[in-house]
């Protein structure tokens, strides 16, 4: 219940009164309901009342953005948020709407430094399985991992991106290729062996579509898919390497699903990579480099 106080005043010739008028009344209450990524809850405000909307916490690597009167599920494009203090006019749903970063490694036609890459040699795709280069020795220190994925419509996708996942750098009509995970740079050893290195090495990329490495004195050049031992090394003949390029796009929901979040990048990155140069190679037909 609500009381009404209200003063009166009330003149008799020279005379002047004043009363107080005590009356009952009622006012209303709305509700809003709040949806959280699933979950609800709910604050009742005395109508024409405004109030802060609260702020959630983010889910995964999704950030919260702000608060919609329906659900989203998706959306490229955001929507039209409800503004705070929001003022209550009837009872209400309000959605938590979030901004979830998808990434995807789609086959590239050309390389730009400081971007991210899935490297994969051509002749390891077989239907929608193929190996890629990974971040880890096989043996003795040398070669590298070769990491199942999955390759369909011109795109990978892999279970530990974080592995596979590689920088590239340029220096004149070079490339490293470094990988954050590990700290390493996609090298060799002192008998030219292909290894992860602590220093960058550069790689030639050839008209052909193959990574040379130029130094092997017994000519096993080309980095390439050893599908016999399981393994990326070197070989005499070379072999195209296909790169998948890193792209996020920014979705908006409010639904965010828990079990499977973003792959996030670690922080530390190699000084190569920084550079404001973009070199651009065409990954078909002939070499055509050109430093902007």
């Amino acid at each position: 219940k609500i009381y009404f106080w209200k003063e009166n005043t009330i003149t008799t010739g020279s005379t002047t009164y004043y009363t107080t008028t005590v009356s009952e009344g009622t006012t209303t209450e709305y509700t809003i309901t709040y949806h959280t990524n699933g979950a609800t809850s709910t604050q009742d405000v005395i109508a024409g009342n405004s109030i802060t909307l609260p702020t959630p916490s983010g889910v995964g690597n999704a950030s919260f953005v702000g608060w919609v009167t329906g659900p989203v599920n998706n959306e490229p494009t955001q929507p039209t948020l409800v503004s705070s203090p929001y003022t209550v006019t009837g009872n209400v749903d309000l959605y938590a709407l979030y901004n979830n970063p998808v990434k995807t490694y789609e086959l590239a036609s050309s390389l730009t430094n400081g971007d991210k890459y899935i490297l994969v040699d051509e002749n390891s795709i077989s239907g929608t399985s193929g190996y890629a280069i990974g971040n880890s020795v096989v043996t003795n220190n040398r070669y590298l991992t070769a990491v199942s994925v999955t390759v369909s419509n011109d795109a990978v996708t892999a279970s530990d991106v974080a592995s596979v996942l590689w920088q590239v750098g340029t220096s004149s009509t070079y490339y490293t290729f470094y990988n954050a995970s590990a700290g390493k740079y996609i090298g060799w050893d002192s008998s030219y062996y292909v290894c992860p290195s602590s220093s960058a090495k550069n790689w030639k990329y050839t008209s052909e579509g193959y990574l040379d490495n130029e130094v092997d004195d017994q000519g096993y050049y080309y980095l390439s898919y050893d599908g016999t031992n399981g393994r990326y090394s070197t070989k005499k003949a070379g072999k195209v390497i296909n790169f998948y390029k890193e792209t996020t796009t920014n979705y908006y929901t409010t639904s965010v699903s828990t079990g499977t979040t973003a792959y996030e990048e670690p922080e530390a990155v190699h000084d190569e990579a920084l550079s404001a140069e973009v070199v651009e190679t065409k990954l078909t037909g002939a070499l055509d480099i050109q430093a902007l």
